[in-house]
């Protein structure tokens, strides 16, 4: 179970208050900041970011049909990539839903109390 006082508190009416108030990253900040963009840099692309840059190259580069083929509107490469689509889609979310849904493995689950 997540402790929430680590993050924030609830005011008098309830109303949640966080502990630290909201941040623009460095690559919106005026004046720039270079070296705090390229410390930040890493925590941005890594893990998740970086995955799916190359679940997108590998798609492209192994999964997709010529470009000559799309060109030229074929049928057949264009139901090809809808299918590849829909399965990355059905395999992505499928799998997020298993994790967090079935499994509950965020510790998220609403337990009720019945008297």
């Amino acid at each position: 179970m997540v402790d929430d006082s680590l993050y924030g508190r609830r005011d008098k009416r309830g109303n949640w208050r966080p502990l630290a108030a909201i941040t623009y990253p460095p690559v919106f900040v005026w004046p720039a900041r270079p070296l705090a963009f390229l410390r930040w840099l890493p925590e941005y692309l890594l893990p998740w970011n970086l995955l799916y840059a190359l679940i997108a190259v590998v798609f492209w580069l192994y999964l997709s049909p010529p470009l000559e083929a799309v060109a030229r509107l074929d049928i057949g490469a264009i139901a090809f990539i809808f299918a590849r689509n829909v399965a990355l889609v059905l395999l992505f979310f499928g799998a997020w839903h298993l994790r967090l849904y079935i499994q509950k493995s965020q510790g998220t689950a609403f337990k009720y109390n019945a008297k």
